[in-house]
């Protein structure tokens, strides 16, 4: 055989192995990518890559009403719930999301088309210090910023997911063994049924212990929160970029600091870094206090309080068909709780009991001086919690060289006039 005609035949297998990866891995579509870059939204099925398809999705969407935040957000905030004064609403929340991801989200859907409202679920941990994003963050997913249009797809990504052997093996995995519910809804939340079917035959309180520790190693960690926060850290400023963002489009921003149980309030108590989270409130405040005097249509809401909901007993027996009414868990709410948060911010209407405030300079002492009573009273009548927290921590504490912090918690140098 000749070396012309080897070739021809070498050229002719390669383009045959090509042909077929890009026909099973398109297909199949294990990542639901391909069917979001032609145009349709699809429920996305995995949940190990879902900063690429709400890259995508925003992309296809092109929604005017965006939530954003971590996955706290995104699992208990349905953006199809009444309120938004708009047509395509989508839940941009990203889990172990930070606040540099939040605003290039925003950019990118901004550079979309017009945007009318957004929604920014606020938690401490989004602030953290110790890095901009996780590893599955890609920038040359997004739009460059919110003028520059997105005029390309990442082509190198693209080709990856058509013809990579890492993607045939996940498109081989799928076609063995079909995903039973999908991660996503249309409108980007997490869906209910994956979260049931990723908690199934484990209790609400062994739950609650994995998620509590988890908390814990993010914001223990030394150097992941600043000890002297101030508001000009650079996460901080994050936020400032992403209120101004609002303000040049003529966007309705609303703040919301999450509501989260009690027991991740007792968690940061233990570790010492509940000082740091009304420092950070503190400094939200001020933030939010200094954009609305320039202008910018921008509202906070607290609903980090203690009340009956936020205080709902965890199920105490190692029974998973024990469930709580608010919470999946300390960490997540459900998504009844976050409809009276929606109603709350953009209907005003009654909720059962107090969900939220609308703290400003003035009142923010207050706040803290109440904040203080409650959980003082909580921890009071609730020494087995305070025993379990401590217990589940433990190995923190002792990885970062912490002591418990939960009794003397309230001596913390948090002074108001800070």
């Amino acid at each position: 055989m000749s070396i012309r005609r080897y070739l021809i035949h070498v050229g002719a297998a390669t383009a045959l192995l090509a042909s077929v990866l890009v026909a099973v891995n398109v297909t199949v579509d294990s990542f639901d990518v391909f069917a979001l870059v032609r145009g349709k939204m699809v429920n996305v099925r995995l949940a190990t890559a879902l900063r690429m398809a709400k890259a995508y999705a925003i992309h296809t969407y092109r929604p005017d009403c965006l939530v954003l935040g971590s996955s706290r957000a995104e699992v208990g905030i349905r953006p199809a719930h009444g309120g938004w004064s708009c047509d395509r609403p989508y839940n941009s929340g990203l889990p172990a999301g930070q606040i540099y991801e939040a605003r290039r989200y925003l950019e990118h859907a901004i550079a979309q088309g017009p945007v009318k409202q957004v929604l920014l679920g606020l938690d401490l941990e989004i602030f953290r210090t110790d890095g901009r994003h996780r590893g599955d963050f890609m920038e040359a997913r997004l739009a460059h910023n919110s003028k520059a249009r997105w005029s390309s797809y990442p082509v190198n990504e693209l080709l990856g997911l058509a013809l990579g052997a890492d993607a045939l093996l996940k498109s081989i995995d799928m076609l063995r063994n079909p995903v039973e519910v999908y991660a996503l809804e249309l409108s980007g939340e997490r869906s209910t049924a994956w979260w049931e079917h990723e908690s199934a035959g484990r209790s609400v309180r062994d739950l609650s212990a994995d998620l509590l520790q988890g908390v814990a190693t993010q914001i223990g960690k030394p150097g992941a929160l600043a000890p002297g926060l101030d508001d000009r850290l650079p996460s901080l400023e994050e936020l400032e970029r992403i209120i101004e963002l609002c303000r040049e489009h003529g966007i309705e921003l609303r703040l919301a600091i999450n509501p989260t149980h009690v027991l991740l309030h007792a968690t940061m108590a233990d570790i010492g870094q509940q000082g740091t989270f009304l420092k950070w409130k503190r400094a939200i405040v001020q933030i939010a206090a200094r954009a609305h005097s320039r202008g910018a249509d921008v509202l906070l809401w607290d609903f980090a309080l203690l009340n009956d909901l936020t205080t709902e007993p965890v199920p105490k027996v190692a029974d998973r068909s024990q469930l709580m009414h608010w919470f999946w868990e300390p960490s997540h709410f459900r998504t009844a709780y976050g409809n009276l948060m929606v109603e709350t911010i953009y209907s005003n209407r009654p909720t059962p009991v107090e969900i939220a405030v609308r703290p400003d300079v003035a009142t923010i002492s207050e706040s803290e001086r109440v904040y203080r009573v409650e959980f003082e009273r909580w921890m009071h009548n609730h020494p087995a919690e305070i025993a379990a927290v401590k217990n589940w921590l433990a190995p923190t504490r002792k990885k970062y060289g912490i002591e418990s912090g939960i009794e003397n918690w309230h001596t913390e140098n948090v002074n108001p006039g800070d």
